[in-house]
């Protein structure tokens, strides 16, 4: 289709229409063209339930983007901390050395570091029973290294059911301010007489 033939299209389809509505259509494009909306006046002339619906929905933003940067930077010390202490680990360290600065109370451990700790001290304690056999020891320091390392998961995962909580209640709260809105607007158009 030629240009040319678009807007004759278009004159005949704005002739077509009745004054009345061809002009409030140019004023409503008109208007919408030319104003901007001011969402802070929105809110302060809202009513109350949508002010509590709108300061709901604020402070779970707020609470989500402290809990998302704050998960951030603990995921990205857990890599460094998990990287460096496997390069020593794998260094050909002596083990007990590994341990003794494992278990150097001037820093916190955390980690693939906090599960060596925990497994190492337990082989130790379980080898130094002469009874036991090598088998025991091992599965004992096992079973050491499961809990720490399903303490250091707890540690990681903190306050992500929280997260989930907001992100899936969120919408449909944000969904009642919608309806609440739509009904006071209709409950005004009755009541002025549109």
């Amino acid at each position: 289709m030629s240009i040319a033939l678009l807007l004759a299209l278009q004159d005949t389809v704005v002739e077509a229409l009745p004054q009345d509505v061809a002009a409030a259509a140019a004023q409503t494009a008109s208007v919408a063209h030319n104003s901007s909306i001011n969402y802070v006046d929105l809110i302060l002339r809202a009513s109350i339930p949508v002010k509590i619906i709108v300061l709901l929905l604020l402070i779970g933003s707020f609470i989500s983007w402290v809990i998302i940067f704050r998960k951030a930077r603990a995921f990205k010390q857990a890599n460094r901390e998990a990287d460096e202490f496997e390069n020593r680990f794998w260094s050909g360290a002596d083990l007990a050395k590994l341990y003794a600065s494992a278990t150097d109370r001037n820093r916190t451990v955390g980690g693939l570091e906090s599960m060596f700790e925990s497994g190492f001290r337990e082989f130790s304690r379980l080898r130094d029973r002469r009874r036991l056999d090598g088998r025991v020891q091992l599965e004992g320091a096992q079973r050491a290294m499961r809990t720490a390392f399903t303490r250091e998961v707890d540690q990681l995962e903190r306050n992500l059911e929280l997260l989930a909580n907001i992100g899936s209640t969120a919408p449909y709260v944000g969904l009642v301010g919608t309806v609440f809105g739509i009904m006071v607007t209709m409950h005004d158009m009755v009541s002025s007489g549109e």
